[in-house]
């Protein structure tokens, strides 16, 4: 069944719903909630009431998950929160504890992409102190 987006709102009884059934609250008429399409010729079969298009449904899902303000994913530690799983997975690699330090100067790096950097530029220890005019 196709359901074109511009009919969806010509319905008074119609109320936005998040990705799991719930009303979202607001004066403003939602701009992105899934729309169910028919087969298209293109492929595309999951909609957004902004009108993209999506062949697959996680796509769908993440496009209307960034553009809500909600942040359903927070840190134990820091109380920080995110739109998706995996930018809490990456902000938890700040926490491990372990930290990294550059074994010539032993400059500390939280993440070991900043120690991957840091190395081919490393001058040993007067890369810590910061004074390169005294040496």
């Amino acid at each position: 069944m196709v359901t074109p987006a511009g009919s969806i709102f010509n319905q008074a009884s119609w109320k936005p719903v998040d990705l799991h059934g719930n009303e979202i609250l607001g004066r403003a008429p939602a701009l992105h909630a899934p729309v169910k399409l028919g087969a298209a010729p293109d492929g595309k079969r999951f909609g957004c009431l902004c009108g993209k298009r999506f062949a697959v449904k996680p796509k769908r899902d993440r496009h209307i998950m960034l553009t809500f303000s909600l942040r359903p994913f927070s840190c134990g530690a820091c109380h920080k929160r995110f739109k998706l799983k995996h930018h809490l997975t990456e902000h938890m690699k700040t926490h491990d504890g372990a930290g990294r330090a550059c074994e010539r100067c032993g400059t500390r790096f939280r993440l070991r992409s900043g120690l991957d950097k840091h190395r081919p530029l490393c001058q040993g220890p007067r890369w810590a102190a910061g004074c390169w005019a005294c040496e």
